[in-house]
């Protein structure tokens, strides 16, 4: 399983004024001081492999890394985060099937069609 989550730091974390230390302020970017940890699970529901990067970034650019090496698996499943066709294609090179329904914005099959497909 193949699944992303928002980290958000708390207001005071932008500020590291304690007693007569040098101040320094944390600028925050556009979107927040946040953090996006992406990770695999296996079939037990075990970490395999984490990664974090930014705040802004989408589930797919954090899949690129999380795909690589992987160990053989009869399925991977994932999120609407992850319809991607490339994703699809680094899953079947692996010999992985992908169980990740269609996003909105996806033409390829609705999600009615996807449902039908998976209770099969």
């Amino acid at each position: 399983m193949m699944d992303a989550t928002d980290l958000k730091a708390h207001p005071t974390a932008s500020s590291l004024n304690k007693g007569d230390l040098i101040p320094a302020r944390l600028v925050a970017p556009r979107g927040g001081m946040s953090s996006r940890l992406h990770g695999v699970c296996g079939s037990k529901g075990c970490p395999r492999r984490l990664y974090l990067s930014k705040g802004q970034c989408s589930d797919f650019a954090g899949a690129d890394v999380l795909l690589k090496d992987l160990p053989p698996a009869a399925a991977m499943i994932g999120d609407q985060g992850y319809d991607s066709n490339k994703i699809r294609k680094i899953l079947a090179e692996q010999g992985t099937s992908s169980c990740i329904p269609p996003a909105a914005r996806s033409h390829s099959m609705t999600v009615r069609e996807f449902t039908e497909w998976v209770t099969k």
